[in-house]
């Protein structure tokens, strides 16, 4: 998965299989700089991605489908 943001933040992923999580990793990123992110899968195949963006003491989090 690749992840781009518009400032300096950390990023947090989960793999999930739509029950549980399979999988974490976080990231620091900057801005305009794009991050390629491997997020491990253990224990069953993902369905989704869930994202997490921390910057400012502010969060916005996404669930990104896996085709």
């Amino acid at each position: 998965m690749t992840v781009r943001a518009d400032r300096a933040g950390t990023v947090y992923l989960h793999t999930a299989d739509g029950d549980r999580s399979l999988g974490e990793r976080s990231v620091q990123v900057r801005s305009g700089r794009p991050v390629t992110v491997v997020v491990p899968a253990t224990g069953g195949a993902p369905t989704s991605v869930l994202a997490a963006f921390e910057a400012g003491g502010a969060a916005l989090a996404r669930q990104v489908p896996l085709t």
